[in-house]
């Protein structure tokens, strides 16, 4: 599947994938809710658009997943099952869960508004911004630049604290935390 242009959504719509997605520069794949979508071996998504998982939206990637950014919110869930790596990523607001259960990385990591990022795979962030967000799983997380930690009402409008639960986070960078929340 190519995604040129524009948006391909795939609402109340489920199914297990075989074949290969690419998202360009400036389009979306979007998983909504409804049943839940399986991306076998063979079915690696790439490219510099977005994969956008939302709703009560279950989606599982046994492939690479390579793109430009990921939005998780709602009640979505994103299982990444195989090595990925992510430009830009936003998990939250309203829950939403990825979890990385394989060694990846991410460049730009905003967790907010209830939003979890879990997972047994040890995660490489460039950038790490938590605002009412929630790290855990028992892979490690390390942070290279800079680690944001926040209580910013816009970002995090239901007041979710920040939590830590269980993941390890190494901080190899600079750390600013705003507020009192932790």
């Amino acid at each position: 599947v190519n995604v040129a242009s524009g948006e391909i959504l795939f609402n109340n719509v489920g199914g297990t994938h075989s074949g290969p997605f690419t998202v360009a520069s400036g389009t979306k794949l979007t998983l909504a809710s409804g049943p839940s979508n399986t991306f076998n071996a063979g079915a690696r998504v790439t490219g510099d658009g977005t994969l956008s998982v939302r709703g009560t939206q279950t989606a599982t990637f046994n492939d690479i997943v390579n793109v430009g950014s990921l939005d998780v919110f709602g009640a979505g869930i994103a299982n990444f099952n195989a090595a990925s790596a992510i430009g830009a990523a936003t998990v939250g607001p309203a829950g939403g869960t990825a979890n990385f259960n394989a060694a990846s990385s991410v460049g730009s990591l905003h967790v907010r508004g209830g939003g979890t990022v879990g997972g047994s795979g040890d995660l490489a962030v460039t950038n790490l911004t938590l605002n009412g967000g929630i790290l855990a799983g028992t892979g490690a997380m390390t942070v290279s630049g800079a680690t944001l930690i926040s209580t910013n009402a816009t970002d995090n409008p239901s007041g979710t604290p920040n939590q830590i639960v269980g993941k390890t986070v190494n901080n190899a960078g600079s750390l600013t935390q705003t507020g009192s929340d932790l």
